[in-house]
C-alpha cells in the first residue's frame, strides 16, 4: 500500500466506525429508541425546547466533527508524542495534515451524514 492508500484507509474507518457510528446513535436517541434514564430525560428536553431534527442533527455533526479534528491536531501538531499508526505508519508523518484529510475528502468520500464541520471554517 502507498501513503494514499494507508490515509484514506484510516480515513475511512474514522468515518464509519467513529463519526457515523457516533451520529447514528444520537438520531437513535433523537427517536427515542433508547429506555434508559439518561435518554428519557434527553427526550423529556427535546421535547420542552422544540429542537427541530435538521437543528439537531447540525449541532451534533458540527459537534462530533470539532473533536474529532481538534484530536487529530492534538496527534499531529500540540502533543506530537502522541502516534497514530495505521498499518505500520505513522499517519502524521505522511500526511500534509490530518485535520484537513478529515475534513477535505474523508467525510464527503465516506460518511453517510453530510454537512457537519466541513462546511463551515474551524
Amino acid at each position: 500500500m502507498d501513503d494514499q492508500e494507508i490515509l484514506q484507509g484510516f480515513g475511512k474507518i474514522l468515518i464509519t466506525d467513529v463519526r457515523d457510528a457516533v451520529m447514528s446513535t444520537m438520531a437513535m436517541d433523537y427517536h427515542g429508541r433508547f429506555n434508559t434514564p439518561e435518554s428519557k430525560n434527553f427526550q423529556k428536553l427535546l421535547a420542552e425546547n422544540n429542537i427541530p431534527e435538521e437543528l439537531f442533527n447540525h449541532i451534533c455533526l458540527k459537534t462530533i466533527d470539532e473533536v474529532i479534528f481538534k484530536l487529530l491536531v492534538a496527534f499531529e501538531e500540540n502533543h506530537p508524542e502522541l502516534i497514530v499508526h495505521y498499518l505500520g505508519t505513522d499517519l502524521a508523518a505522511i500526511s500534509d495534515g490530518l485535520g484537513g484529510d478529515f475534513l477535505g475528502d474523508w467525510i464527503p468520500d465516506y460518511s453517510a451524514y453530510p454537512g457537519g464541520a466541513e462546511d463551515e471554517a474551524i
